[in-house]
């Protein structure tokens, strides 16, 4: 009966201190990507996947992503109740309620012959050997099914004498009341043995198995087992190092070499029957069933120290216990009916937040008298064996507390004075800043910041009598600290560090950016080792001689470069607290402490250990963690490494930390590469051999190197590189030949070209010369005696009378021969090849502009005369514009009644534009009756493909614009 007291005073003991803790845990829902929150049974596989059965098909899990199996891939039902692992064919059956037993291999899923048509609910599958496999269908009845021979039989378990239990084996079903009734049972499969035993379920209204059997799967004969139990109803049966464990009503009983050494008695209170044992490590982890309801608890036991706890209670499970799973690293996994899965860690810490601390930002933590003083805004915390003795509330909003050892009493500093606190009889006070009594190793001299003038001031005394001071008036004292006779003295508002003689006040030297130390602000420092350790806002620093060995940073593994805190632990092991987490220091390697394990704050504020635990506050709380043992870095993750054709699918299992594995891989001789995807695709690489190397790690182990694989690339022989080379050469000799020819066309088309060009030329030579000789021969011949007839008949016109007929028809000769004078030498000119130049035609239509215009009462302008380069008019445009703008001038001069008229030239971007604009009465030209003048100066322009534009702009504008020859 001193168990029986020993579990209950452990039940109400931990009811007390557990209640005010939260023990780290992790909850799968469908939130997390869970297929439904109603799970069964739960299974690891020998490669490191957890398999559980839900009400939407089967699923399996690596530790971040959720793979699920349902009707697509091949079930007839969505409820998978169980599930076993055939590892001699690399295979897993699957028991479905309403569509039997299925088979699942090489990820696909065939229906197996499992049971009676009718009777598809199965409960339970079992593997008895490799070839048979056990499935209860409905607890009356189960199926036996040989794989070598696909031969399946049902069997029904009989009582043959009511009054004294005789169990057998029938293929016929017999109603209650019969002589060799048919009764309820379960079963226990160890080391391919069939433990037959009580059913919890409908256990006190039906026929049930009192004790256990086994059964002979050759004879198929059942043999009564466990002769101490005999008359008791046992729920499961299971065995761990040569120990049996039986679970009955409110008791465990444990055998060794078939005989009872021990039972385990818990309350009477609990009324729970046993309906399930898993052993590990002398822990006993049960699903208890209670006898008054359906509710189904997970408890556990340890044998060592006899003490039972309510897990379910503990972590807040509200729905009924499915299954439990103690996995490869010791961790617990409990499906539920209805709240989906917890895994529950093998050393869990705890974490206190917003259920315990009244405000959750803690910022500081120190240790008085074998307990903690947590400081949070507002309030302070008495902890004492992880229970919060004590809180009081602070006016004053301060962030750091200090202890003073002598007088046992509690200092909060920052900014001003302020009122005093007791908190459990001990002393609390407000101070301006941190108090510092310092004393050297020989004991003579005594440095303080005690009745000093400000914050920035340190005196040193030597029997009583101030001996020197340090005083920093603009700033205040954060940290001092004495070490082998000289002071570390860090300010709030200085970088670095100031080094002092302890004996004479002297600065010996400054530690900043200036001197070589990359120390910007400064939050701790550490004399550990025969090393100084300093945290500072840029990471850690390691110096021995007054020189830098070490420094670690974001790069190396730090979760931020802004340390808040530094603690050596009893075992040496540094902890770190950073802006974004904690890491651990250890053999110069740093490790994380991420959410995923446990320490939910996002940033770390001050670190502590009290009674073998570690205490880390931050702003969502405090973390709590047992440190019996120094910290043992342990890989949580495992890498599973599957070859498809010339690509590799590598999948991570991490159950406690995921999110901090890194996988890297390297081919060949290369170098490591980070591997950010799950498959990797190795297509691209030469044909031939390789080797192919992964390692992997997680936040809270080193690397681990797993042996090279040997693999091959096969490419088609028109992708290899003898071809690819083979077919570069041929197209390289090809397009030589290529270049080679269209270089000999080009050669001939050139020369050919060249040839022409000199005809052209030649021809143009003829040409000139015979615009020239035609020119001339005009002139000579045709003008000259057109001149002849000009003068003449102006000689006769002054000795004829004016009124007579003759003196009018010799005017008329005279101004016809003239005019033909005067068309003829513009014909002449536009035989010249130099009237094809743009000046040229422009002096031309200056000069007759001027002409025209010099007898009348219009003055001429010309504008942009000069011209940058000289420009060829292309065939045929130089008569064209003497004619356009002739007829223009001669227009203005007879109707504009102008006073002034401006002729333009502009040429950009090889459009050249000549304008005739006068200031004149301008004209309306749809009411012209007669519009040929006009008409006939378009369509000279438009012969040439350009454009003559007439519009009223303050008089007349006549403007044409053509596109020049490049």
């Amino acid at each position: 009966m001193s168990r029986f007291f020993i579990i209950c005073y452990t039940l109400v003991l931990n009811g007390v201190i557990l209640n005010a803790q939260s023990q780290f845990f992790k909850h799968f829902t469908t939130d997390n990507g869970l297929p439904h929150d109603i799970t069964y049974q739960i299974i690891q596989d020998q490669e490191g996947f957890i398999w559980m059965g839900t009400d939407n098909g089967l699923v399996k899990f690596d530790g971040n992503h959720f793979k699920s199996y349902n009707y697509k891939e091949g079930l007839d039902s969505s409820f998978v109740i169980d599930i076993i692992e055939n590892s001699s064919n690399q295979s897993f059956y699957i028991a479905t309620w309403g569509a039997g037993v299925y088979q699942l291999k090489n990820d696909s899923i065939y229906h197996t012959s499992v049971g009676q048509k009718k009777l598809t609910k199965i409960d339970k599958v079992h593997l008895l050997s490799n070839n048979l496999l056990y499935a209860n269908v409905n607890r009356y009845n189960f199926s036996i099914y040989d794989f070598n021979k696909k031969q399946n039989k049902n069997y029904y378990l009989k009582n043959k004498n009511k009054e004294r239990q005789q169990l057998y084996l029938d293929t016929v079903f017999s109603k209650n009341g019969s002589t060799n009734t048919s009764i309820l049972s379960n079963e226990s499969i160890i080391n391919d043995t069939l433990f037959i035993h009580s059913s919890f379920r409908r256990d006190r209204i039906t026929n049930n198995v009192k004790g256990v059997y086994t059964l002979d799967t050759k004879t198929l004969s059942v043999n009564s087992i466990f002769h101490e139990v005999k008359s008791k109803k046992i729920y499961t049966v299971t065995k761990a190092d040569n120990t049996f464990f039986l679970g009955g009503l409110n008791t465990i009983y444990k055998y060794k070499d078939d005989r009872m050494v021990d039972s385990i008695v818990f309350p009477t209170n609990m009324q729970r029957t046993i309906i399930d044992i898993q052993v590990k490590d002398s822990i006993l982890y049960c699903i208890g069933k209670s006898i008054t309801d359906v509710s189904r608890v997970t408890l556990k036991y340890d044998l060592e120290s006899e003490k039972l706890i309510d897990i379910s209670k503990e972590i807040g499970i509200k729905s009924m216990v499915s299954d439990n799973l103690i996995d490869k690293n010791g961790n617990l996994w409990i499906t539920t009916y209805g709240e989906g899965v917890y895994m529950f860690p093998k050393d869990p810490p705890f974490f206190l937040g917003s259920n315990t601390f009244i405000n959750h930002d803690l910022k500081d933590i120190e240790k008085l008298d074998s307990a903690l003083y947590v400081l949070s805004t507002n309030r302070l915390y008495k902890i004492k064996d992880k229970q919060i003795l004590s809180s009081i509330s602070i006016n004053e909003h301060r962030e750091k507390i200090q202890v003073n050892k002598k007088d046992h009493s509690i200092n909060i500093f920052g900014g001003y004075e302020g009122k005093k606190y007791k908190i459990q009889e001990t002393p609390v006070n407000v101070v301006v800043t941190k108090q510092f009594e310092l004393l050297t190793e020989d004991g003579n001299i005594l440095i303080s910041n005690k009745n000093v003038n400000h914050g920035g001031e340190l005196n040193a005394y030597k029997n009583g009598k101030k001996i020197y001071s340090i005083s920093f008036k603009r700033d205040l004292l954060k940290e001092v600290y004495l070490h082998k006779g000289k002071l570390y003295i860090i300010r709030d508002n200085q970088p670095g560090i100031r080094i002092y003689n302890a004996y004479t006040g002297t600065l010996i030297e400054t530690w900043d950016k200036t001197t070589g130390f990359p120390l910007q602000k400064v939050t701790k420092v550490l004399f550990h080792n025969h090393k100084m350790w300093i945290a500072s806002n840029r990471g850690l620093f390691i110096v021995e001689g007054n020189k830098i060995q070490n420094k670690f940073s974001e790069q190396e593994g730090l979760l931020s470069n802004h340390i808040n805190d530094i603690y050596f632990d009893q075992h040496n092991i540094l902890w770190i607290a950073t802006q974004r987490g904690v890491n651990i220091y250890k053999n110069d390697i740093v490790y994380t402490l991420d959410k995923d394990s446990g320490q939910k704050s996002s940033f770390v504020t001050a670190i502590m250990e009290l009674d073998d635990h570690i205490y880390i506050s931050g702003n969502k709380g405090m973390f709590i963690k047992k440190n019996i043992y120094p910290f043992k870095v342990k890989s949580n993750t495992d890498i599973i490494i599957k070859k498809k054709g010339a690509n590799f699918i590598v999948n991570p299992i991490n159950y406690l930390n995921p999110n901090s594995t890194k996988i890297h891989y390297k081919i060949n001789k290369d170098s490591w590469r980070h591997l950010n995807t799950d498959t990797l695709l190795l297509q691209h690489l030469s044909h031939g051999n390789h080797k192919i190397q992964f390692k992997y790690k997680d936040g809270l182990s080193d690397w681990k190197i797993d042996s090279p694989q040997s693999f091959s690339i096969y490419h088609p022989w028109y992708e290899r590189p003898w071809f690819i080379t083979f077919l570069v050469i041929i197209t390289s000799v090809l397009l030589l030949v290529i270049i080679s020819l269209k270089l000999e066309q080009s050669k001939a088309k050139n020369s050919f070209l060249k040839a022409t060009l000199h005809e052209r030329e030649l021809l143009k030579k003829e040409l000139t010369n015979v615009h020239k000789n035609i020119a001339q021969d005009f002139h000579d011949e045709l003008g000259n005696k057109i001149a002849s007839i000009s003068v003449l008949s102006n000689l006769m016109s002054k000795k004829m009378k004016e009124d007579t007929k003759e003196f009018k028809q010799i005017k008329k000769i005279n101004r016809d021969s003239n005019s033909l004078y005067s068309g003829m030498r513009d014909f002449i000119w536009s035989l010249d090849q130099n009237s094809n130049e743009l000046d040229h035609v422009f002096c031309y239509l200056k000069d007759f502009g001027e002409d025209l215009f010099s007898n009348s009462d219009i003055t001429f302008y010309v504008e942009n005369l000069e011209m940058s380069r000289q420009i060829s008019l292309p065939y045929y445009w130089s008569k064209q514009l003497i004619f356009i703008f002739k007829e223009a001038m001669t227009n203005c001069i007879k109707h504009s009644k102008a006073t002034e008229v401006v002729l333009h030239l502009n040429i950009k971007d090889n459009i050249l534009i000549i304008s005739l604009h006068d200031n004149g009465i301008g004209c309306a030209i749809e009411s012209l009756k007669r519009k040929n003048g006009l008409v006939n100066m378009a369509e000279r322009a438009k012969k040439i493909n350009s454009v003559l534009e007439i519009k009223n702009e303050n008089g007349l504008k006549i403007s044409f614009t053509g596109k020049l020859n490049p």
